[in-house]
C-alpha cells in the first residue's frame, strides 16, 4: 500500500516537471508541444487519482481496524 503511495506520487512528480520543461523549452513544433503537454497532464491526473484512491483505501483499513479493536 505505501509502496503504491510512494511510487504514484513520484510519477505525479516526475511528470509536473517534464511538464515545467515542456514550457521552459519551447523549442518543439506545435503539435508535439501540445501532445507532450496534453499527455502529461493525463498522467498527472491519472497519478493524483491513484494516490487518493489509496489514500482513502487506508483510511478504511485504519477505521476498520479501530472498529474492531473497540477504540
Amino acid at each position: 500500500m505505501k509502496l503504491e503511495r510512494v511510487l504514484s506520487f513520484t510519477i505525479a512528480m516526475l511528470a509536473t516537471a517534464h511538464l515545467m520543461l515542456a514550457f521552459l523549452w519551447k523549442s518543439s513544433s506545435g503539435l508535439h508541444a501540445t501532445l507532450r503537454i496534453v499527455i502529461d497532464l493525463l498522467i498527472m491526473a491519472i497519478s493524483f487519482f491513484w494516490f487518493t484512491k489509496t489514500r482513502q483505501a487506508k483510511q478504511q483499513t485504519l477505521a476498520e481496524r479501530r472498529k474492531t479493536n473497540g477504540r
